[in-house]
């Protein structure tokens, strides 16, 4: 078993160079897209220089444009999602073997980053048989979730705080849980469950708009899950709008339908079939999609 600390990141949001350790591994972390005051130039970039030789590996699944900058160098293992659907599975015990002694993980929040951080203390080794398909499933839809991997990516689309992120990760690194925790876990899982609810009655309600099934969430109070209401939008119409409270709106498809929204709007990278967008984008978002034709 790996002795490491395990820090918890986003792509625009990523840790000081200065809280690391000496020997730095980083999983399921992209490059940043290029965004509204942010870009690869200005938050991924100079991360990557300034940890310099403590950087031991980067694994990633997402598509970026700066991913062929590094193909030459061995610490970085960039993939296409569409050839790997999760990350847990590109975190072998080899890799594991080869990046050597490590003191620091930075994983994304999500379930996908904290089980492939899991596994990466395991020494390669899958949390529980099925996990990597769990992650597959929940990241990437592609195949059916466990209720295991369900609950706890549940918990995590709800509380997104360290503490909770904790939690699911010790679930799957001891392989078990103290009544108290899991009591966390199940109250978070809970109140997922209503957003889920909820943001499927928003879905029937979306307003068609040619290919466009627009669900408006302004100004509700109830907070709804988004990634749920987004996926039973797109039942509806073959691309999914989701307006929030935060100023942004997010995009999504199916994957194998022939679009490609990080070119469509020039983000420079993320998921080709999702995308989040300031909410000043809005008319041209209608303007573009709305006579899409799968």
């Amino acid at each position: 078993m790996t002795q490491a600390e395990v820090i918890f990141a986003t792509p625009f949001r990523l840790p000081k160079t200065s809280d690391l350790g000496q020997s730095v591994v980083v999983l399921d972390v992209a490059f940043c897209a290029t965004g509204a005051k942010r870009s690869y130039e200005e938050i991924t970039l100079p991360f990557i220089q300034t940890l310099g030789d403590r950087l031991k590996l980067w694994i990633d699944h997402h598509d970026h444009e700066r991913n062929a900058d590094w193909v030459n160098d061995h610490r970085f293992v960039l993939v296409s999602r569409l050839d790997h659907p999760a990350c847990p599975e590109l975190v072998t015990p080899e890799r594991v073997q080869a990046a050597g002694r490590v003191d620091t993980i930075i994983c994304h929040h999500d379930f996908d980053g904290i089980a492939s951080a899991a596994r990466f203390l395991r020494g390669g080794i899958d949390p529980y048989p099925g996990c990597e398909a769990d992650a597959r499933a929940i990241d990437s839809r592609v195949g059916q979730a466990s209720e295991r991997a369900l609950r706890l990516a549940g918990a995590l689309a709800v509380r997104h705080d360290d503490v909770l992120r904790r939690l699911v990760l010790g679930s799957l690194v001891n392989g078990r849980e103290s009544s108290e925790q899991a009591k966390q876990i199940d109250r978070a899982f809970q109140s997922y469950k209503q957003r889920s609810h909820r943001a499927k009655m928003l879905a029937a309600k979306g307003e068609l708009i040619g290919a466009l099934l627009v669900l408006d969430h302004r100004g509700n109070k109830e907070k709804v899950d988004r990634t749920v209401a987004l996926l039973e939008g797109q039942k509806r119409a073959p691309i999914a709008l989701f307006l929030g409270d935060d100023g942004r709106l997010t995009l999504a498809c199916d994957a194998d339908l022939n679009l490609d929204f990080c070119e469509v709007f020039q983000t420079g990278g993320g998921m080709k079939n999702r995308v989040t967008l300031s909410m000043d984008r809005l008319d041209e978002v209608i303007r573009k999609l709305h006579s899409f034709q799968p």
